[in-house]
Formats: structure tokens, sequence, C-alpha cells
């Protein structure tokens, strides 16, 4: 039996008493990121990637958006998965005058969602706090090797991997608010140190 981080190795061997789990990490699209991180080219602020189910944080997300702008910080954001909410989010970003700034984009294949990753200023993964933890997800060691910042809640197994002002940025409350200064902090201060790091550690 393996487990994708030290987290889920835990929790399987308390729950299941079992002895013969191993920590297997993620393997990553080597390849296809290596043919990806010569371009510095940025096409939008903060993109997020996901399910479009209710763990996952979008609505949050979206009112964080909602909220910079009221602040008069203009941001574009793109969401790339789709799910059942997506009628509910969509809805969400009309009645809320956001269309010029947020785009769904529904489900996209792994190498364009990983050009739309390379292309952001931003990647935010804001799942909530809920007793089916995640353990990694696939597109935060992607961001970081192709040196697209990362700030994500304090989930599921996340803190093994991103370590705060050092090869990431994370998100300790589910408050729209905390959200988005969050997302302004990370897109005001210089990351280069950050980035490199985070490269190193995938």
């Amino acid at each position: 039996i393996s487990a994708i981080s030290r987290q889920i190795l835990k929790l399987y061997s308390s729950v299941y008493n079992r002895t013969d789990i191993q920590h297997i990490p993620q393997q990553l699209a080597w390849d296809q990121l290596h043919a990806l991180t010569s371009s510095n080219l940025k096409s939008t602020d903060v993109i997020a990637v996901g399910r479009l189910i209710p763990k996952k944080g979008f609505e949050a997300l979206i009112d964080a958006i909602e909220l910079l702008k009221q602040k008069n910080l203009k941001l574009k954001l793109i969401i790339v998965g789709d799910g059942p909410l997506y009628d509910v989010l969509a809805q969400r970003v009309s009645e809320k005058e956001l269309n010029e700034q947020i785009s769904l984009l529904g489900s996209k294949s792994h190498e364009e969602t990983l050009v739309l990753m390379q292309g952001a200023e931003l990647l935010v993964v804001p799942s909530k706090a809920m007793e089916d933890q995640e353990g990694i997800p696939t597109v935060i060691p992607e961001a970081m090797f192709l040196k697209t910042p990362v700030l994500t809640s304090a989930v599921g197994a996340v803190e093994e991997l991103i370590r705060p002002g050092q090869n990431g940025y994370l998100l300790f409350e589910e408050s729209i608010k905390h959200i988005a200064d969050q997302i302004k902090f990370c897109l005001s201060i210089e990351k280069q140190d950050v980035l490199n790091q985070a490269e190193r550690d995938v």
C-alpha cells in the first residue's frame, strides 16, 4: 500500500493498523514541465485549478476578488476545472459583475493547464478544512517547478511541502478578507528567492 504524503501515511497506519504502507511522493510530468520553464510571459494575475466542488473553496476566492475590486485592485482570475458547481460559480461571477475579471474555463487538458499555470502571477488553492482531507494537490508542486508562486490553504498534507515565506505562502483562515489580503500581499512583494527555493524543493 502506498501513500502520497507522510500525513496520509500516518492516517492510514493509525486507522487501519497497518505497518506495510510506504510513502511514495507524487510523480510529475517532468518532460512537459521542462518544456514550459523557458517562458516568462505572464497573462493573468491569479489562477485556480481543480474540480468545482464545495471543499475546493472557489466561492470564497471569487468573493475575495470582489473585495479587492472594492478596494480598487482589479485582478484577473481564471478558474480551470469542471464539476457540479460550475453553474453556481458562473452565476456568482455574473451577479457580482465580475465577468470582465473572472473566467471559468471549464476542463482543460493537462498540457493546457500547465501552460495556463505558467502564465499566471499566482496560483491560489483555497481548499476548505474538511474530514476527507486531501494529500498534496498535484498542481502545487507543478506550479512550484514552473516558478509560479503558490498561495494555498494549510490543509491536508500541504504543510509538509510549503514553508511560508521560503518556498510558498499559506492561508490559515477561510475568511474572505484573509484570502484577499494574502493575494494582495503575494502579488506585491519580490518573490524571486521564494520561487528559486520552490523549484529546488520539487
